[in-house]
């Protein structure tokens, strides 16, 4: 027998590889991709999302949690994280078979956590009764840490930083000799508005607040707020324009949208209005009072609009105060966070002179 041809068995093996290459990596096989480490089929759609969508695996963000671990807002946590090939991709990238993707899961994120120092003023009504809050004796005003989710508000803590000393006050059915109004217009504006109600009710004190119709529109909650806490509320007009050289049609019209908005919020009639930026005359008076407002402007500018510091604001109030003066104060039209600061600072000064402040009804008797 003749011997085999030598060449024979390795052109056999050469052959045989082609053949298994052509069957399973020809044109032919099925495209997939790898993702987190398993192969996955690629589809007609070769985007990333499909991709997921096969290996069951979403793109949607985690959610947004409070403090105590609930829900607050589905989806507002953190997306999760696409890479292909090492490189990060967004949901919507095409993809080619042999890809490989590495997916790092959304997450949930709590809601960050705010911390403020807040004043705490104690205060005994020591004896009688009536509309008018006059302070006996000033306490001492205390302070506390609070530390709250910056969402939901929800408390984590409190820690006391200085005792709070009760201020003694008495109420009486007359009318005190010293007694001064403090007024704020262009509001209502979110936070201020609230910032400044909070610390006048604190301090026993009250105020009357001159509201912008369209602004009404936008926060109906804050003017009821008011109303419930026991503030006058007032026509300060619809869209805080100047109306000293508009007709009297245009006027009315600005009086009776700011009333037909702001009525229906509170319990007591408006009977005050003070033109936007103070400026008024004699036709405009008197359009004014036919629907039933007294028109009243200021005795003391505070000047708070103007970029001053709370320290300058106090001062510029303090120095000219006297019985039966209007303070003229913003809690809208811009930042009015240094006159939130300075109204504490204002009422304290005023209580350990003797005043008693009062609504513009009040001052009025």
């Amino acid at each position: 027998m003749r011997p085999a041809n030598k060449t024979f068995l390795p052109a056999l093996f050469v052959v045989s590889f082609l053949l298994l290459q052509a069957l399973f990596f020809s044109d032919d096989a099925p495209a997939s991709v790898m993702v987190n480490g398993a192969r996955y089929p690629l589809g007609e759609s070769r985007t990333v999302v499909a991709v997921l969508d096969t290996a069951g695996l979403g793109v949607t963000a985690g959610d947004l949690l409070d403090i105590e671990g609930r829900v607050l807002e589905a989806r507002a946590g953190w997306a999760p994280r696409i890479l292909v090939n090492g490189g990060v991709v967004s949901a919507q990238s095409s993809v080619e078979s042999g890809d490989k993707l590495d997916v790092i899961p959304s997450l949930d994120r709590t809601e960050a956590v705010e911390t403020e120092i807040v004043e705490v003023v104690l205060a005994d009504v020591v004896e009688g009764e009536g509309e008018y809050t006059t302070v006996k004796q000033l306490g001492t005003v205390g302070r506390k840490l609070v530390s709250r989710g910056r969402v939901s508000g929800k408390l984590i803590s409190v820690r006391n930083l200085a005792e709070a000393r009760p201020f003694h006050v008495a109420r009486t059915k007359e009318k005190p000799v010293k007694v001064i109004a403090l007024t704020f217009d262009d509001g209502p504006t979110p936070p201020y508005t609230k910032q400044i109600m909070d610390t006048l009710s604190a301090l026993q004190g009250t105020a009357t607040f001159f509201v912008v119709g369209g602004q009404a529109a936008l926060f109906p909650e804050i003017i009821r707020e008011l109303d419930a806490g026991g503030f006058q509320v007032a026509n300060h007009s619809y869209s805080h324009d100047r109306m000293d050289s508009a007709d009297e049609e245009a006027v009315l019209r600005e009086l009776d949208a700011a009333s037909a908005t702001i009525s229906p919020l509170i319990t007591r009639p408006m009977r005050w209005f003070r033109p936007p930026y103070g400026a008024v005359n004699d036709p405009l008076r008197v359009i004014a009072a036919r629907r039933g407002y007294h028109t009243i402007r200021w005795h003391i500018d505070s000047r708070d609009w103007n970029g001053l510091t709370p320290e300058a604001i106090a001062a510029r109030v303090l120095k000219d105060v006297r019985p039966g003066a209007v303070v003229l104060m913003h809690d809208g039209g811009g930042d009015r966070g240094n006159t939130v600061i300075a109204v504490s600072m204002i009422v304290k000064e005023l209580y350990s002179q003797g005043f008693t402040l009062v609504t513009l009804d009040q001052l009025a008797k």
